[in-house]
Protein backbone atom coordinates (compact mmCIF):
# COMPACT_ATOMS: atom_id res chain seq x y z
CA UNK A 1 0.00 0.00 0.00
CA UNK A 2 2.97 2.55 0.33
CA UNK A 3 2.94 2.00 -3.10
CA UNK A 4 0.27 3.75 -3.67
CA UNK A 5 0.26 6.36 -1.34
CA UNK A 6 3.84 7.26 -3.45
CA UNK A 7 1.95 8.24 -6.55
CA UNK A 8 3.32 5.87 -8.51
CA UNK A 9 0.77 4.67 -11.36
CA UNK A 10 2.65 2.02 -13.06
CA UNK A 11 5.16 -0.81 -12.29
CA UNK A 12 7.88 1.20 -14.17
CA UNK A 13 7.13 4.25 -12.63
CA UNK A 14 8.24 2.15 -9.30
CA UNK A 15 10.93 0.48 -10.45
CA UNK A 16 12.59 3.18 -12.28
CA UNK A 17 13.44 4.84 -9.01
CA UNK A 18 15.39 1.54 -7.81
CA UNK A 19 19.64 2.33 -7.99
CA UNK A 20 20.48 -1.46 -9.53
CA UNK A 21 17.48 -0.91 -12.17
CA UNK A 22 17.22 1.00 -15.43
CA UNK A 23 14.42 1.14 -17.15
CA UNK A 24 13.78 1.69 -20.92
CA UNK A 25 10.48 3.42 -21.72
CA UNK A 26 8.77 3.96 -25.13
CA UNK A 27 5.48 5.75 -24.35
CA UNK A 28 4.00 6.74 -21.05
CA UNK A 29 2.06 5.02 -18.22
CA UNK A 30 3.61 1.67 -18.75
CA UNK A 31 2.81 1.66 -22.79
CA UNK A 32 5.72 -0.25 -23.37
CA UNK A 33 9.22 -1.07 -21.19
CA UNK A 34 12.07 -2.89 -21.07
CA UNK A 35 14.45 -3.66 -17.72
CA UNK A 36 17.79 -3.36 -16.96
CA UNK A 37 19.55 -4.98 -14.06
CA UNK A 38 23.20 -4.28 -13.32
CA UNK A 39 23.89 -2.80 -16.93
CA UNK A 40 22.82 -5.96 -18.04
CA UNK A 41 20.27 -6.53 -21.62
CA UNK A 42 17.11 -6.58 -20.97
CA UNK A 43 17.31 -10.31 -22.32
CA UNK A 44 19.22 -11.12 -19.38
CA UNK A 45 16.77 -10.00 -16.79
CA UNK A 46 13.63 -12.02 -15.86
CA UNK A 47 10.06 -10.65 -14.15
CA UNK A 48 8.24 -12.83 -12.27
CA UNK A 49 4.81 -12.95 -10.93
CA UNK A 50 4.51 -15.21 -7.78
CA UNK A 51 7.44 -17.02 -8.94
CA UNK A 52 6.01 -17.59 -12.34
CA UNK A 53 7.97 -16.30 -15.43
CA UNK A 54 6.20 -14.24 -17.49
CA UNK A 55 9.27 -12.60 -19.55
CA UNK A 56 7.98 -12.52 -23.28
CA UNK A 57 10.47 -15.64 -24.91
CA UNK A 58 10.41 -13.73 -28.40
CA UNK A 59 11.58 -10.23 -26.98
CA UNK A 60 12.37 -7.89 -23.87
CA UNK A 61 10.70 -5.06 -24.87
CA UNK A 62 7.54 -6.59 -23.62
CA UNK A 63 9.23 -7.63 -20.23
CA UNK A 64 6.77 -5.45 -18.28
CA UNK A 65 3.63 -6.12 -19.64
CA UNK A 66 2.18 -7.49 -16.33
CA UNK A 67 -1.64 -8.40 -16.19
CA UNK A 68 -2.40 -6.68 -13.10
CA UNK A 69 -2.59 -2.96 -12.21
CA UNK A 70 0.02 -1.60 -9.94
CA UNK A 71 -2.58 -1.38 -7.19
CA UNK A 72 -2.86 -4.93 -6.91
CA UNK A 73 0.31 -6.14 -5.96
CA UNK A 74 1.19 -6.58 -2.50
CA UNK A 75 5.07 -6.80 -2.73
CA UNK A 76 8.07 -6.67 -4.93
CA UNK A 77 11.07 -8.55 -4.86
CA UNK A 78 14.19 -7.26 -6.40
CA UNK A 79 17.45 -9.74 -7.01
CA UNK A 80 20.21 -7.57 -8.39
CA UNK A 81 22.76 -10.11 -9.51
CA UNK A 82 23.57 -13.34 -10.44
CA UNK A 83 20.21 -15.14 -10.20
CA UNK A 84 20.98 -17.96 -13.25
CA UNK A 85 21.27 -20.81 -10.26
CA UNK A 86 17.86 -20.52 -8.71
CA UNK A 87 16.29 -19.50 -11.68
CA UNK A 88 17.77 -20.27 -14.84
CA UNK A 89 20.08 -18.08 -17.88
CA UNK A 90 17.26 -15.69 -18.65
CA UNK A 91 18.01 -13.92 -14.91
CA UNK A 92 21.87 -13.96 -15.05
CA UNK A 93 21.77 -10.08 -14.02
CA UNK A 94 18.92 -10.33 -11.78
CA UNK A 95 14.93 -10.65 -11.45
CA UNK A 96 11.87 -9.01 -10.42
CA UNK A 97 9.48 -10.79 -9.18
CA UNK A 98 5.94 -9.24 -8.15
CA UNK A 99 2.96 -10.45 -5.28
CA UNK A 100 0.00 -10.46 -4.81
CA UNK A 101 -1.63 -12.04 -2.20
CA UNK A 102 -5.90 -12.05 -0.71
CA UNK A 103 -5.69 -10.02 2.35
CA UNK A 104 -7.11 -11.06 5.49
CA UNK A 105 -9.96 -9.03 5.82
CA UNK A 106 -12.48 -8.48 3.12
CA UNK A 107 -12.38 -4.85 1.66
CA UNK A 108 -12.63 -2.98 -1.98
CA UNK A 109 -10.99 -0.01 -2.91
CA UNK A 110 -11.23 2.41 -6.00
CA UNK A 111 -9.50 5.04 -7.63
CA UNK A 112 -9.71 7.08 -10.72
CA UNK A 113 -7.04 9.64 -12.18
CA UNK A 114 -7.72 11.95 -15.08
CA UNK A 115 -4.57 14.15 -16.96
CA UNK A 116 -4.15 15.66 -20.07
CA UNK A 117 -4.82 14.64 -23.73
CA UNK A 118 -7.99 13.12 -22.49
CA UNK A 119 -5.77 10.07 -20.17
CA UNK A 120 -7.79 8.71 -17.72
CA UNK A 121 -7.15 5.77 -15.74
CA UNK A 122 -9.85 4.05 -13.21
CA UNK A 123 -9.55 0.60 -11.32
CA UNK A 124 -11.43 -1.37 -9.16
CA UNK A 125 -9.43 -4.36 -5.95
CA UNK A 126 -11.41 -6.16 -4.27
CA UNK A 127 -10.79 -8.96 -1.96
CA UNK A 128 -12.89 -11.50 -0.23
CA UNK A 129 -11.48 -13.24 3.28
CA UNK A 130 -12.54 -16.90 4.42
CA UNK A 131 -11.35 -19.19 6.57
CA UNK A 132 -10.59 -22.03 3.62
CA UNK A 133 -10.83 -19.82 0.82
CA UNK A 134 -9.61 -15.87 0.08
CA UNK A 135 -9.79 -14.01 -3.37
CA UNK A 136 -8.33 -10.68 -4.77
CA UNK A 137 -9.96 -9.23 -7.86
CA UNK A 138 -8.21 -6.36 -9.99
CA UNK A 139 -9.81 -4.23 -12.51
CA UNK A 140 -8.31 -1.45 -14.19
CA UNK A 141 -8.50 0.53 -17.52
CA UNK A 142 -6.29 3.18 -18.52
CA UNK A 143 -5.99 5.67 -21.98
CA UNK A 144 -5.33 8.89 -23.89
CA UNK A 145 -5.33 10.33 -26.70
CA UNK A 146 -1.61 10.83 -26.84
CA UNK A 147 0.26 13.54 -27.16
CA UNK A 148 1.19 13.80 -30.92
CA UNK A 149 0.76 12.13 -33.52
CA UNK A 150 -0.12 7.93 -32.98
CA UNK A 151 0.91 8.19 -29.46
CA UNK A 152 -2.41 7.29 -28.63
CA UNK A 153 -3.15 3.82 -26.20
CA UNK A 154 -5.45 1.99 -24.11
CA UNK A 155 -4.72 -0.84 -21.70
CA UNK A 156 -6.96 -3.02 -19.61
CA UNK A 157 -6.05 -5.95 -17.38
CA UNK A 158 -7.95 -8.12 -15.59
CA UNK A 159 -6.34 -10.41 -12.29
CA UNK A 160 -8.08 -12.80 -10.08
CA UNK A 161 -5.58 -14.29 -7.16
CA UNK A 162 -8.05 -17.10 -4.96
CA UNK A 163 -5.91 -19.39 -2.15
CA UNK A 164 -7.30 -22.25 -0.52
CA UNK A 165 -6.14 -24.06 2.78
CA UNK A 166 -7.11 -27.44 2.55
CA UNK A 167 -5.32 -30.08 4.91
CA UNK A 168 -2.15 -30.68 3.75
CA UNK A 169 -2.25 -28.06 0.90
CA UNK A 170 -1.82 -24.60 0.15
CA UNK A 171 -3.41 -24.32 -3.38
CA UNK A 172 -3.43 -21.24 -5.28
CA UNK A 173 -5.22 -20.33 -8.44
CA UNK A 174 -4.10 -16.94 -10.57
CA UNK A 175 -5.80 -15.76 -13.80
CA UNK A 176 -4.99 -12.74 -15.66
CA UNK A 177 -5.41 -10.68 -18.83
CA UNK A 178 -3.74 -7.97 -20.23
CA UNK A 179 -4.82 -6.10 -23.66
CA UNK A 180 -2.84 -2.92 -24.93
CA UNK A 181 -2.81 -1.09 -28.32
CA UNK A 182 -0.84 1.71 -28.64
CA UNK A 183 0.86 3.99 -31.74
CA UNK A 184 4.41 2.92 -31.40
CA UNK A 185 5.59 6.38 -32.74
CA UNK A 186 9.57 6.18 -33.61
CA UNK A 187 9.82 3.14 -30.80
CA UNK A 188 12.35 1.58 -33.02
CA UNK A 189 12.88 3.85 -35.67
CA UNK A 190 12.53 7.69 -37.08
CA UNK A 191 11.44 6.38 -40.10
CA UNK A 192 8.70 4.28 -38.94
CA UNK A 193 6.41 6.39 -37.44
CA UNK A 194 2.63 5.12 -38.25
CA UNK A 195 3.46 1.64 -36.86
CA UNK A 196 0.41 0.55 -34.33
CA UNK A 197 0.33 -2.25 -32.30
Amino acid sequence: RDVISAGYSSPEEMLEYLPDLDIRQRGNHGTQADLSIQGGSFDQSMVLLNGINLSDPQTGHFHLNLPLDLSAVSRTNVLAGSASRRFGTQAFTGAVNFETRPQDTSSIRAGIMLGQHRFHKSFVNANVSGKTLSAMASISTSGSDGYRENTDFKTNHFFIHTTAGLKHVDAHLMLGLNTRKFGANSFYSPRFQEQYE
